[in-house]
This record gives structure tokens, sequence and C-alpha cells, in this order.
């Protein structure tokens, strides 16, 4: 997935899902972890991408973004069913 697709991608996730983003800045560790996950994902980095994605969901497993963009980068890997599983959460947070 290109970069303006993630982009677009995590813009509409913001817009669907806003309430993630009060949990989200109340704790600045989670968000830390989002964008190191954001810039290894640039760089190609899925797996490094997906580790911090995965810990920002740990600290916070309401973070529908970070589950979605996990997923993405999962699908880029070819893990289509860890792809399938990460969107399923986003859309449950």
């Amino acid at each position: 997935m290109s970069r303006r697709a993630f982009a677009i991608a995590a813009a509409l996730s913001v817009l669907a899902l806003e309430s993630p983003f009060i949990t989200f800045n109340a704790n600045p560790l989670p968000r830390q972890y989002f964008n190191q996950g954001v810039k290894k994902y640039e760089a190609g980095n899925y797996r490094g991408a997906i580790d911090d994605w995965s810990k920002a969901i740990e600290i916070n497993p309401q973070d529908a973004i970070a589950y979605n963009s996990r997923g993405i980068a999962k699908d880029n890997l070819g893990d289509y069913q860890g792809a399938i599983a990460g969107f399923n959460k986003a859309i449950k947070c």
C-alpha cells in the first residue's frame, strides 16, 4: 500500500473513530510507539512497524487506528489472515 493510501486510510479512521484519541492523548507512550511505527512503515520496515503498533495496542487496547495500521503492514507482508484480524479488531473498537 502506498504512503498516500496509508495516509488516507489513517485519516478516514480518525474521522470514523474519534474516541481512541481521547485515550491516545492521555498517555504519550502509545502515541510514541504509534509514530515510531509510522516511520518504520514509511521506510519499508513492516515487521518493525508491526512491533511498534503492537506495543501501542498493549498499552491502549482500544486504539483502532493502531489495529488498522498493523493490519495494513501485515497485508504488505502477505499475512492476509493477520491483516483481516487487525481490521476486524479496529472495527470493534
